[in-house]
């Protein structure tokens, strides 16, 4: 029997195999994990930053005023919700498409909610009217947070 290149030379450096019986401790997945971490936290920001333009331009198009803050304060609210969601995501998922899939259901649980802020303002007003005030908020969060989702993903 002939011996073949990878006996005669040996394991390849770039190979993080932990020696029989032994559990590794650092190699390839740390390695790996600190890229996922590191991937993570910047796609965080980025999305952020683009979706904070984006949710700056639709305030100052629809002349927001006070109810500004707490559009902001939901959108950084979603933004460490999904974060966190991916991330997870990212690191229990078997292939791509459980990422997909989180993402489609952020996007869901994003709508829901939209819904949910509809209907808690038709009960407070006790009315089902819909005015252009009521757009301009759900549009300021609703575009950069699917923005800041697609982005992440």
């Amino acid at each position: 029997k002939r011996a073949s290149k990878d006996d005669e030379l040996g394991p390849s450096p770039f190979e993080a195999r932990a020696p029989r019986g032994r559990l590794s401790v650092t190699g390839f997945g740390q390695t790996r994990s600190m890229k996922n971490l590191g991937t993570l936290l910047l796609a965080f920001f980025l999305s952020a930053l683009v979706a904070g333009i984006v949710q700056n331009q639709l305030a100052i198009v629809f002349r927001a005023r006070e109810e500004f803050i707490a559009v902001v304060m939901l959108f950084v609210l979603t933004a460490i919700i999904t974060t966190i969601a991916l991330g997870v995501a990212l690191a229990a998922a078997r292939s791509v498409a459980g990422i997909d899939w989180t993402a489609l259901a952020l996007l869901v649980a994003m709508a829901l909610l939209l819904g949910g802020l509809v209907g808690a303002g038709a009960v407070a007003e006790r009315k089902l009217s819909f005015n252009t005030a009521d757009f301009a908020v759900l549009a300021q969060v609703a575009v950069p947070t699917a923005l800041m989702i697609g982005i992440q993903w």
